[in-house]
């Protein structure tokens, strides 16, 4: 397996397990920090140049993986996954291309390490779900 595909995939599935167990301990709700940023991210991280084109390979196979084992799990169905869809793969996109963009215009000299680049991401993901969560679940 090619290191690019097992970036992406190790990326892609510890950005939506993280997302999905902050959900269900309910530190963040179904809100715009999972169903957008979220995705946005994954999208931004994996359209870093050196990913190329396998990295929508590995972020496919374990979004299907993932949402397979959510349904098979009982913790979604599938009506709710397939709504949620159409707004994963557009943020997703959306930050696929800002990132293509940014690196075409802003190229890398350095070749940093991609998993270290993943971890303000995160943090903000994080935080971002718990500052949403704090707002709007006290109503």
């Amino acid at each position: 397996m090619r290191k690019e595909l097992s970036q992406s995939i190790i990326i892609t599935l510890t950005f939506l397990t993280l997302g999905f167990v902050m959900l269900e301990f309910g530190l963040i709700g179904y809100g715009f920090s999972f169903f957008t940023f979220l995705p946005f991210i994954i999208g931004y991280i994996l359209g870093q140049g050196r990913l190329k084109k396998i990295s929508l390979y590995g972020f496919a196979f374990t979004l299907i993986i993932f949402l397979i084992l959510l349904v098979l799990g009982g913790l979604e169905g599938i009506v709710c996954i397939l709504m949620a869809l159409i707004l994963i793969f557009a943020m997703f996109l959306a930050g696929y291309i800002l990132m293509r963009v940014l690196s075409y215009f802003f190229p890398k000299k350095d070749d940093e390490n991609l998993m270290k680049s993943t971890a303000l991401p995160l943090i903000l993901f994080v935080f971002s779900g718990l500052i949403e969560n704090h707002f709007y679940a006290h109503d």
